[in-house]
């Protein structure tokens, strides 16, 4: 039988309490959710703000031949809208994702019907581009993606993640600055963890503002990069304006629009 503990040991027992707690809280926050918390960065880092923002598409052959689309990006909330147009066939494709990329539409001008992308579809490629439908769609890695690792590195970290449903992707590997916490590349691995593409951002170039006559910096990427490893393409999406002040109208949204 154990000795009756006197006032002063209960006293100091009590004291301990609320320290042991607090310290048994932060090492559960800091031991379980690191990796989560780089991931939550990533969404952040790419979720770019709402309004109209204009850009263009440049696709470079490895016979260095070059297609180039402008287009212009509506977005409200998690709807997407992108229409590109070629200077010699005007506009070509209209793209439309609702609910985060859950949802994609397309509308393009050879078919000149629309008809919507689905599942494995998703990462086929836009306008033989190295970007697919699903990588410009606005979706959670956070909430469609699972960290496998996390790893420091010099002045970034490294988190590996993994879908956690059937994807295009097997596994990404992203290199996050790790001062601003925001991915300046990510490696895209298919069948067999295989390395298919990379992507690389960039940041901190203003964006024209036209109704304010001023530049916009977004935190967002506003240069992206990818080198396509299958068939040895490049291509590059720039922003050159944006105005938040654009409030779409949600018929805009409307997959019915796209046909119009």
């Amino acid at each position: 039988m154990s000795a009756p503990q006197t006032p002063l040991a209960r006293c100091a027992l009590r004291s301990l309490l609320p320290i042991v707690a607090y310290l048994i809280c932060v090492t559960h926050v800091q031991g379980q959710t690191p990796a989560q918390d780089w991931l939550a960065d990533l969404d952040r880092s790419l979720n770019a703000p709402s309004g109209l923002m204009t850009g263009r598409l440049t696709v470079v052959s490895k016979s260095g031949r070059s297609l180039i689309w402008d287009f212009n990006t509506y977005k409200k909330g998690t709807d997407i809208l992108y229409l590109f147009s070629s200077r010699s066939r005007d506009l070509e494709l209209k793209l439309l994702y609702k609910r985060a990329g859950e949802i994609c539409w397309i509308w393009d001008r050879l078919r000149a019907s629309l008809f919507k992308k689905r599942d494995l579809e998703k990462f086929e490629s836009i306008l033989g581009s190295g970007f697919a439908y699903a990588d410009l769609s606005g979706l959670s890695y956070e909430s469609g993606y699972d960290p496998i690792s996390l790893k420091p590195g010099q002045g970034t970290v490294i988190l590996k993640i993994k879908p956690v449903s059937e994807s295009g992707y097997t596994e990404i590997v992203v290199q996050m600055d790790a001062v601003k916490k925001r991915p300046i590349r990510m490696d895209f691995h298919g069948k067999d963890k295989v390395l298919v593409k990379t992507l690389k951002l960039g940041y901190d170039l203003p964006l024209y503002n036209p109704r304010q006559r001023k530049k916009e910096y977004l935190i967002s990427p506003v240069l992206l990069d990818v080198l396509d490893l299958e068939t040895g393409r490049i291509s590059r999406i720039e922003f050159f304006s944006f105005d938040p002040s654009v409030s779409p109208d949600d018929s805009l949204f409307n997959p019915d629009f796209l046909n119009r």
